[in-house]
């Protein structure tokens, strides 16, 4: 009992004065993105040890005496790639969610039944994303490992899989979520002001999540390639750029109503699957490798 006191004390006292300036929301937002890097970083080394390891497979063929010395290099720029990938990745994310929070204020300006059936809403929207955003993880390892083994048709093939499977899957889940909506709501909040704000929200954006699964699964198969910057700048401009300055002119020139405003995350998924399917038609895969043969 003497060991655990002071270590409830020093509990309290870290979420007092760590915390005071973070609204419980907020934490969500950081704990979501962490969770994310993580996982993005895991998919990161497993993409790099494959074309590594198919690298090192054909070096070893052709030039058994040099493989412990090109060993050691090969994990340098294995090592180097690593972080390139993930950097690029990690401040996307990063800002991206520092940028939800200013699109938080702007939802906040309708009082608290409508942040809480916003936060209903969100709640909903973290389930309908985890499906299309652990295929767009799938894809980024696909394409990893087999442009690492040098089969590009494969890797392409994979990724239209994979979107077909994100697509028919988010239609699958979009059905009961539109259907359900008010029940869902009620599930977090049984205010009927809430349970309004929350159907509304629900019956309007969730269409929409088949265009997320355009420039998730796309994104995610450009990384698995090595070219993870090109999807940052997307992500960036479409969720960031874009959608503050389509809430600015809407909220201040338009109306500043909940529905418009809210249509800036659809807004923003269209111009970063249209931008991002227009990239990837254009490029190649197999130009770019995260770990090049010797």
């Amino acid at each position: 009992i003497r060991d655990v006191a002071p270590s409830r004390g020093l509990g309290d006292l870290y979420k007092r004065q760590v915390h005071p300036w973070l609204s419980v929301k907020q934490r969500r937002y950081v704990v979501k993105l962490f969770s994310n890097l993580l996982a993005l970083c895991n998919c990161t080394v497993e993409i790099c040890n494959c074309n590594f390891c198919a690298a090192q497979r054909d070096h070893v063929a052709i030039f058994p005496a040099h493989h412990k010395v090109a060993r050691f290099y090969a994990h340098a720029r294995a090592e180097h790639a690593v972080k390139r990938t993930w950097c690029a990745a990690a401040l996307q994310m990063a800002i991206t969610a520092f940028s939800n929070v200013f699109v938080q204020g702007y939802i906040n300006h309708f009082g608290a039944d409508c942040m809480s059936g916003w936060t209903a809403y969100t709640k909903i929207d973290q389930l309908m994303f985890l499906p299309m955003q652990s295929l767009a993880l799938s894809a980024t390892t696909f394409v990893g490992q087999n442009l690492g083994a040098g089969d590009t048709p494969r890797a392409q093939q994979g990724v239209r899989r994979a979107l077909g499977i994100s697509l028919a899957v988010t239609a699958v889940l979009m059905v009961p979520v539109l259907v359900l909506a008010p029940q869902l709501t009620a599930f977090f909040n049984r205010k009927a002001e809430v349970v309004a704000y929350g159907t509304l929200l629900l019956r309007y954006i969730s269409p929409f999540y088949l265009l997320c699964c355009i420039n998730q699964i796309y994104s995610g198969a450009l990384r698995g390639a090595g070219n993870s910057q090109v999807p940052m700048v997307i992500m960036l401009g479409s969720f960031v750029v874009f959608r503050q300055i389509y809430l600015y002119i809407v909220s201040h020139f338009i109306t500043n109503t909940l529905l418009p405003l809210a249509m800036g995350y659809p807004a923003g998924w269209l111009v970063c699957s249209a931008a991002t399917l227009l990239y990837y038609r254009r490029a190649a895969l197999g130009r770019q490798r995260l770990v090049e043969d010797n």
